[in-house]
């Protein structure tokens, strides 16, 4: 009876570690994607910008608009200068996709702000579904 308690508690820790180690691996994808939004900003790339979000952002926010307000924010801003990951979180939503939620403090020229990327899989790939800065 002690051997099938202690294999039911190794296949549970096992579970874990490996649940642990797939959401990690989500987090270091959206980062990378966040980093990649902020390097084609920087550069001005638009086009490639739009390859990160996903169809139902530009189902609220059409792409024109999108681009008119990163041309806005980099002169009310000034050049990106450095971020720093301030709050992530994992949300598991039933019958659905996962959702990944990234908070950074970024630093521009001029300001100090907070933004948050919401990616969700779409095109089996995580995209960005909400991009707010605070």
């Amino acid at each position: 009876m002690r051997n099938k308690f202690y294999n039911l508690l190794l296949l549970c820790f096992s579970l874990i570690l490996l649940a642990c180690e797939s959401n990690s691996n989500e987090l270091k994808l959206a980062e990378s994607k966040v980093d990649d939004f902020y390097n084609f900003e920087k550069a001005g790339n638009y086009r490639s910008i739009d390859l990160l979000m996903s169809y139902q952002f530009y189902q609220v926010t059409p792409y024109n608009k999108f681009v008119n307000f990163l041309k806005v924010k980099k002169e009310v801003m000034g050049n990106f200068k450095s971020k720093k990951l301030i709050a992530s979180k994992i949300t598991k939503i039933t019958n659905s996709n996962n959702r990944i939620l990234l908070d950074y403090e970024v630093w521009y020229v001029k300001k100090k702000t907070v933004e948050r990327f919401i990616f969700e899989i779409d095109d089996n790939d995580y995209r960005i579904l909400n991009y707010v800065i605070e």
